[in-house]
């Protein structure tokens, strides 16, 4: 569901975000009966991962052919909805493994659960793969550095952050929501560690002008932007790869900052709860060879965590930028309030 910026109000945005609370419980509820009983393991994850498009699918089918197994894939939606499906567990509904966090909602899902500990095998990691992105209980899968992203001749891109404030991008910019999207908590966070926690606010307060639309998930606000109604949309540095591929079109670009841009690692982790763990712990060892990153990396439009996967592709050309590698902790330990600060604006 969108919420176009003048129409919405907080209200507004409560009413929209109700349904997806209720949303989440029934569907559990409604698959509680059945989704485990002729699984060997269950994974959820978000929607476009296990979409048809997606890399879900085929990293699957090779998986269940080499182990002799059937997997059950429980898509929860957006990325940023998955720590609020797990709240709906019950010792009935359980999952082995849980995919498509990033590094500023695995401290939400400590909260939730209890998670395995992983021994990391012997791998090349992607030479410019932030330090800080191996975790003893998460581990990384895909990773990208987060940027907005314009159709050549539609308009000039922005080099920084106050550019957006600019009157020349009225009404331009589609959003996601960051109580929902993951993309949309990373803009944020990158917000309010860039400038502080009151003048961030202020920030956002001024930018309400050059917002289009705030989306509830990355995908409904690039869909905006593919279809023209918004001309800049925040995404990711390798989305015009996926243009140049599906559509056979350069005309899309990402706008390059001269201060940098954050990034987003994704991750995998097995709850302690997981019913099939050491085949769990197989899955995520096997996310990790070189031929299953590829096809993360060629279905997911991410870059990988191993080194080399990307040479001789599209992804091997990405323009080097510099990553803000901001500490997100105290956001984090403050997320609640900050949400309900961002509530309050009403954008």
């Amino acid at each position: 569901m969108v919420m176009e910026k003048q129409k919405t109000s907080t209200f507004a945005i409560l009413f929209a975000l109700l349904p997806i609370s209720l949303g989440l419980l029934i569907y559990w509820t409604s698959e509680s009966g059945s989704e485990n009983s002729n699984a060997d393991l269950t994974i959820i994850s978000y929607g476009s991962f296990v979409s048809s498009w997606g890399p879900g699918p085929a990293v699957g089918k090779i998986f269940e052919k080499e182990y002799g197994v059937k997997l059950q894939w429980i898509n929860a939606g957006d990325a940023g909805l998955i720590i609020e499906r797990l709240r709906f567990q019950n010792a009935n509904q359980s999952v082995d493994v849980v995919l498509g966090l990033d590094q500023l909602t695995i401290d939400g899902a400590r909260e939730v659960l209890e998670w395995r500990n992983f021994s990391y095998p012997e791998i090349l990691w992607h030479k410019r793969l932030p330090k800080d992105a191996l975790q003893r209980d998460f581990v990384p899968f895909d990773w990208g550095p987060l940027a907005f992203v314009y159709k050549k001749g539609q308009l000039d891109p922005p080099k920084s952050l106050e550019e957006l404030l600019s009157k020349k991008y009225q009404g331009t910019i589609s959003l996601q929501d960051p109580r929902t999207s993951t993309p949309g908590l990373q803009f944020l966070y990158w917000i309010l560690s860039e400038k502080g926690i009151d003048a961030g606010f202020s920030f956002l307060g001024n930018l309400s002008e050059s917002i289009h639309s705030i989306s509830t998930s990355w995908s409904t606000s690039y869909g905006l932007f593919k279809r023209g109604q918004a001309k800049l949309t925040f995404s990711y540095l390798t989305s015009p790869i996926y243009h140049m591929i599906e559509e056979e079109s350069g005309d899309y670009r990402a706008a390059i900052f001269e201060d940098g841009h954050p990034y987003q690692v994704e991750y995998v982790g097995i709850p302690e709860k997981c019913k099939n763990c050491d085949l769990a712990e197989a899955f995520v060892n096997f996310l990790l060879r070189p031929e299953i990153q590829k096809i993360i990396m060629a279905k997911n439009y991410m870059l990988p965590v191993v080194d080399q996967i990307e040479q001789g592709t599209e992804f091997a050309n990405i323009p080097k930028v510099r990553l803000i590698p901001f500490s997100a902790q105290s956001l984090t330990r403050d997320r609640r309030s900050l949400l309900e600060r961002w509530k309050k604006l009403g954008l």
